[in-house]
C-alpha cells in the first residue's frame, strides 16, 4: 500500500496522493520503526481487508503509533478482527477512528474483546458501522471491564433500545468513560441513563 510519511506532523502517514512531487511514495512495509510514526490518517482511501492486514502488521512492529484514523473506507468485519488483534497484541494506540465503515456485529465483537483487556485506548469512534443489537451488547459487556476508554461514539448503528439501555447501565459501572454518543439516546453521561435493566 503506497503512503506518504509527513515529517512535519510528527510522523503522520497519509495517502500517497499527498506526496509532494519531489518525493517518492513509500510502501507501508518500507516505513521503519526509526521513523517514529505517531499517526495514520487514511480517511476515505478505499481501504479493504488486504489493506487492514498491512496496517495491522505495521501496528505490531511499532511502539510509537498513537492515532489510527481509517474512517470512511470499506473495512469489513475481518478487517476489524485483524486491527483489534493487532491493537490488543501491541497496545500503543490511544485513539482509533473507524467511523463510516461496515464492520458489523462480528467486527464489534472483536473490538469488544480488545476493549476488555486494553488499558491504553481512550477514544474509539465506530459511528455508522451497522453494529446491530448483538454488536451493541458486546460493547456493553466490554464497558463493564474497560478502565481506559473516555470517549466512545456508537451513533447510527441500529443497536436497538435493549442494547442501548445495557450500555447505559454499564456506564454506571465505569469511572473513566465520560462521553458516549449513541442513538436514540444521545450524549449519555453518568447519572443520565434510563431505568436499569439486568446487565448481561
Amino acid at each position: 500500500m503506497s503512503c506518504w510519511v509527513h515529517p512535519e506532523v510528527d510522523g503522520e502517514i497519509l495517502p500517497a496522493h499527498f506526496t509532494p512531487d519531489s518525493k517518492k511514495p513509500l510502501q507501508l512495509c518500507e516505513v521503519t520503526p526509526g521513523m517514529r510514526i505517531r499517526a495514520i490518517n487514511l480517511r476515505g482511501f478505499g481501504l479493504k481487508y488486504s489493506h487492514a492486514i498491512e496496517i495491522a502488521q505495521f501496528i505490531r512492529k511499532t511502539s510509537s503509533l498513537k492515532s489510527l484514523s481509517l474512517r470512511d473506507n470499506d473495512l469489513d468485519a475481518e478487517a476489524a478482527v485483524a486491527l483489534s488483534d493487532a491493537i490488543q497484541a501491541h497496545p500503543s494506540v490511544t485513539s482509533c477512528d473507524l467511523r463510516g465503515n461496515r464492520i458489523g456485529p462480528e467486527g464489534a465483537t472483536a473490538l469488544a474483546s480488545m476493549l476488555q483487556v486494553n488499558t491504553v485506548l481512550n477514544q474509539l469512534n465506530v459511528y455508522g458501522n451497522h453494529l446491530q443489537a448483538s454488536g451493541g451488547e458486546a460493547i456493553a459487556r466490554a464497558l463493564r471491564h474497560n478502565l481506559s476508554l473516555r470517549t466512545l461514539d456508537l451513533g447510527d448503528n441500529q443497536i436497538g433500545d435493549l442494547a442501548t439501555t445495557r450500555i447505559a447501565n454499564a456506564l454506571r459501572k465505569t469511572t473513566t468513560l465520560t462521553s458516549l454518543q449513541i442513538q436514540p439516546l444521545n450524549d449519555l453521561h453518568p447519572g443520565q441513563s434510563p431505568p436499569p435493566l439486568p446487565l448481561l
